[in-house]
């Protein structure tokens, strides 16, 4: 994923882009165990599958939209 950021990125941005994009990815690894965590601790599992099938659905979304507004090189 690093890599297809650096290619999106213009090259002025680049230090900013891949510090925000590695924040990001900390942070997701922080806050996802913890937040599972909460949503089983309710023991209602329905809720966890709820919450991961509309994140994944959120992450397609997001990545059609990439596709269509960014143009990476062949």
């Amino acid at each position: 994923m690093g890599t297809i950021i650096s290619q999106i990125l213009p090259d002025e941005d680049m230090l900013k882009g891949m510090n925000l994009f590695s924040m990001f990815n900390s942070a997701t690894g922080a806050l996802g165990p913890y937040l599972g965590m909460l949503i089983v601790a309710t023991g209602n599992f329905q809720n966890l599958f709820l919450s991961a099938a509309l994140l994944a659905g959120l992450g397609l979304m997001v990545l059609l939209l990439m596709l269509a507004k960014v143009k990476l090189p062949q």
